[in-house]
């Protein structure tokens, strides 16, 4: 039989035991996000600490934590210490690594049509919206259209402008004629030089400084950022600006990682590469302008030629496409127009 006492607190106990589970439930709730275990992506570039592109991933790393709440963390090995361009693509290709940042010409060998950015010329005003240019949806829905079943091209990430770093002035093409220059391995690089009376040398990156100090090469084509970085000044101490070509870098994810993801999620990532990829677009030319500032503060002039030289540099690559039958005339004309707007 039962007991009055017992009778009483049994209601008591079930109702004392549902709310303290539904509090429970409650809570977790209104926990923050970052109370989870993040996600992890791994990001890997050949940029180096400093770089105003790493800079900006940095941002970036930052911007995804916060957009979503704590739900992705970003873990970023820069400055090549994963290896070369070419074992970032085939990890990021097997999804050992999740994203990957690099310049059009490190990934020509992969994706030939990239070498679109590198054409001379195809970028005329690096000052006026560029940032809004290259993330508009004119190039990004360009890029998308290049993706493979294993690569997405998600976006451009940087742009900066390539500066001539020579051992003697180069003023004109006269000038130009006969200067051992180091280019990368791309063809289209090579195809350039040789378009303006140079001798392409292709050579690594890390063996340029020895190379122009014993005269191995004369010239280099870097952004200016890289060439202060590297001291270039010491060897090669004559800078010229003729905007030859411009020295652009994307991101790239892992496709089947990539379309797996919650549209939110994809959102939430392209919206960091956005905002990011604004800041260092507009950093890279703030770069530019206080290294010509400081150079000028020394008695050091970074030479402008004048509009009608200009005009004749523009004249002798007109022709470097042709060689290079992956690139149409359409799709010149198209991203032309997107770089205009």
């Amino acid at each position: 039989m039962t007991s009055p006492m017992n009778v009483h607190h049994v209601p008591i106990l079930f109702f004392a035991i549902v709310f303290l589970v539904t509090s429970l439930f409650v809570v977790s709730l209104t926990q923050p996000r970052t109370a989870l275990a993040a996600t992890r992506v791994i990001l890997c570039t050949n940029y180096p600490v400093g770089h105003p592109v790493e800079r900006g991933l940095q941002e970036f790393k930052k911007l995804v934590s916060e957009l979503s709440n704590g739900r992705y963390e970003v873990r970023i090995i820069n400055n090549g210490k994963f290896g070369s361009v070419s074992s970032e693509m085939q990890a990021l290709q097997s999804g050992a690594i999740h994203f990957m940042v690099e310049s059009t010409g490190s990934c020509e060998p992969f994706f030939p049509v990239l070498s679109i950015f590198d054409l001379p010329y195809m970028i005329t005003d690096y000052e006026s919206g560029l940032a809004n240019k290259l993330l508009g949806p004119a190039v990004t829905d360009f890029l998308h259209s290049l993706s493979t079943r294993r690569v997405e091209i998600l976006s451009v990430i940087g742009c900066g402008v390539r500066y001539i770093f020579s051992k003697r002035p180069v003023h004109s093409l006269e000038d130009a004629r006969g200067l051992k220059m180091r280019t990368t391995p791309s063809r289209l690089h090579m195809d350039i030089m040789s378009s303006l009376g140079m001798m392409p040398t292709p050579l690594a990156w890390t063996e340029l400084y020895t190379a122009l100090q014993q005269g191995v090469v004369e010239g280099c084509d870097p952004e200016l950022p890289s060439g202060v970085a590297m001291s270039f000044r010491e060897v090669a101490p004559y800078w010229a600006k003729f905007d030859t070509s411009a020295n652009v870098g994307l991101i790239f994810a892992n496709a089947p990682w990539w379309q797996k993801l919650p549209t939110g999620a994809q959102t939430m990532f392209m919206n960091a590469i956005h905002k990011a990829a604004s800041n260092i677009i507009m950093a890279q030319q703030q770069a530019d302008r206080k290294i010509i500032a400081d150079e000028a503060a020394q008695g050091r002039v970074v030479y402008i030629p004048t509009p009608e030289e200009k005009a004749r540099w523009i004249g002798a690559t007109a022709d470097v496409y042709k060689k290079h039958p992956q690139i149409s005339e359409a799709m010149i004309a198209k991203l032309r127009e997107a770089f205009a707007r």
